[in-house]
């Protein structure tokens, strides 16, 4: 079977109440490892990462700069391609390590049997 599943940045980042932004590896490997278990049973994926608690820091830390939007809204793009770096780096050979998929046309890039992160 063919999935896309959407694991939300808090789910990596750690929520929102928590007052450290430092990021732990052991979400990345907790989940990496539930999709390495279902690749293994034969499912072809694709995950598509949030940006998390690390990207509302940033977006907050712009607004009190006076940032305008676009520059808020990039620093939020930013965030969410570190989490699908630190997935795919969890991973490790398990996952496309060629790129983090931003778009559909780079799909015809993909590297069959490889779980894809973007």
């Amino acid at each position: 079977m063919k999935a896309t599943i959407s694991l939300g940045g808090s789910l990596l980042t750690g929520d929102k109440s928590d007052p450290s932004l430092a990021l732990n590896p052991g979400p990345y490997r907790e989940y990496a490892a539930v999709l390495r278990k279902l690749q293994g049973e034969g499912h072809s994926l694709m995950v598509v990462c949030g940006g998390g608690k690390s990207a509302r820091h940033f977006i907050q830390v712009a607004k009190d700069l006076d940032a305008p939007r676009p520059i808020q809204d990039m620093l939020g793009v930013k965030a969410t391609h570190v989490n699908a770096l630190l997935l795919t780096a969890a991973l490790g050979t398990d996952a496309d390590q060629a790129r983090i998929y931003t778009r559909a046309t780079e799909l015809r890039h993909r590297q069959h049997g490889k779980i894809l992160v973007g």
